[in-house]
């Protein structure tokens, strides 16, 4: 995001797509770390069947955020 002049502030809404939903509460208490007490929207989807590397990747973050321009 910093390549594009958006800073994290600037991020609308969220989707993670993780294979364990169950980490959502560890995850979502390491993401204060960095939007502070207040996260964006966001949208959990579990991919634990649909994901083409589930050995391999446990989490995938996606942001919509503003530019600033």
């Amino acid at each position: 995001m910093e390549h594009y002049g958006a800073p994290i502030e600037n991020t609308v809404h969220q989707t993670l797509y993780m294979t364990n939903p169950a980490d959502y509460p560890a995850l979502e208490r390491i993401a204060t770390l960095f939007y502070g007490p207040k996260l964006p929207p966001t949208t959990v989807v579990p991919s634990v069947e649909i994901s083409p590397y589930p050995d391999e990747i446990e989490l995938e973050i996606e942001l919509v955020a503003l530019a600033n321009e």
